[in-house]
């Protein structure tokens, strides 16, 4: 990732939206930002053909999945695509002042004039498809492009305290024949996202929350290397919970081997990060950590991390990272595996990359920004 000074920047106006283009060495970026707002509840409620307030919940947290999984470009066994789309949902809070929910969205190629043209298209396809239990508007000025990312917020974190990554619990764990990673889930129940909006509106800060997602791939290698690790769990019958201390790798190795050696598994690069000026608190971390890693019935949760950095330089590239969408290695684990960190299946996805479906704002206590409609609308 190169550094700030190596970005060439200009500014792009169409009658609809604003896109901002950058030179990234060899490569030109192209990054709109589109504000969205869940349609009033009572009008909601009209959606639900019928059914009860606890179907239609169902009903649009999978049309959520469904725009997930219409990201996802070429096939399972194809290399990521030269057009690098990313999307990135952010939610930035300024005290005094309620939420934003934005939409973010890039995409790469060869010259200025063809990133601005396919931004324009992958802008006009996201606004088209994107779930109707919600309005998505593209920022139509710099300034309206600025408020929506955070950049205002991102410009202030230059100390590598204001920056931190949530990650799935990871570590190395002894099992009888050797060493092994062992990496837990994304994975969460219909209504714990709203404990994230509610620690995102309630720090007393600026901070802004921001979730990436890629369509990523599995090489031949890796999946290699995945296979190997079923060979490091024991085949002699397991002791008694209280005398074996590699049954929580015997136990985690099989979903995982299952979730990621799936043939027609689709899969994402996937990432939270957090930014605030103020520094990132445990009061913050932690409740988006533990909605977002939670226990279910059917998989136990090992928890979460929370990674932090340790230089300038390193806060540098996160910096840039999350103004042009680009996705940095996590670099936990060994090197043969280190994408592993940051892969996720289209389940794992939508435990996170998940918008806010309020059902009872009176409740939550919890509302964002949103512009008037439009005579058009």
């Amino acid at each position: 990732m190169p550094k700030p000074e190596n970005f060439s920047i200009f500014f792009h106006m169409t009658p609809n939206t604003h896109i901002e283009v950058a030179k990234v060495f060899d490569a030109w970026q192209a990054v709109f930002a589109c504000q969205v707002c869940q349609i009033p509840p009572k009008e909601w409620e009209t959606l639900k053909w019928g059914f009860n307030i606890g179907a239609l919940l169902t009903e649009a947290l999978d049309r959520q999945k469904l725009f997930i999984e219409s990201q996802y470009t070429g096939h399972v066994y194809q290399e990521e695509a030269p057009d690098r789309h990313t999307l990135a949902l952010r939610c930035t809070h300024r005290p005094g002042q309620l939420p934003i929910l934005a939409l973010l969205g890039k995409v790469s190629a060869a010259s200025s004039e063809a990133a601005r043209a396919s931004a324009e298209l992958y802008c006009r396809e996201i606004t088209s498809t994107f779930p109707f239990d919600y309005t998505i508007r593209p920022a139509a000025s710099a300034l309206e492009f600025d408020r929506l990312s955070g950049k205002d917020i991102l410009a202030q974190c230059r100390e590598p305290h204001a920056l931190a990554q949530i990650m799935r619990y990871e570590q190395q764990q002894y099992t009888r024949k050797n060493l092994a990673y062992a990496i837990g889930f994304w994975q969460t129940t219909e209504r714990a996202d709203e404990q994230i909006w509610r620690a995102v509106a309630g720090y007393p800060f600026p901070v802004a929350l921001n979730v990436s997602l890629r369509p990523a791939f599995f090489s031949y290698q890796e999946r290699q290397a995945l296979w190997n690790m079923t060979q490091v769990s024991p085949e002699n019958p397991p002791l008694p919970p209280n005398e074996n201390g590699y049954q929580p790798y015997d136990q985690w190795i099989e979903p995982l081997i299952n979730k990621r050696l799936h043939p027609y598994k689709k899969f994402y690069y996937t990432q939270v990060h957090l930014a605030s000026p103020n520094g990132i608190a445990g009061t913050l971390s932690r409740p988006i950590g533990a909605a977002i890693t939670r226990e279910t019935q059917d998989l136990l949760s090992p928890g979460f991390i929370v990674r932090t950095l340790a230089d300038l330089s390193d806060a540098r590239k996160w910096l840039s990272a999350l103004t042009w969408l680009e996705i940095l290695p996590s670099m936990v684990n060994s090197t043969r595996i280190q994408r592993l960190s940051d892969i996720a299946d289209l389940g794992e996805t939508h435990s996170v990359f998940r918008f806010p479906l309020q059902l009872r704002p009176d409740i939550t206590q919890i509302k964002f920004e949103c512009p008037p409609a439009t005579k058009e609308e």
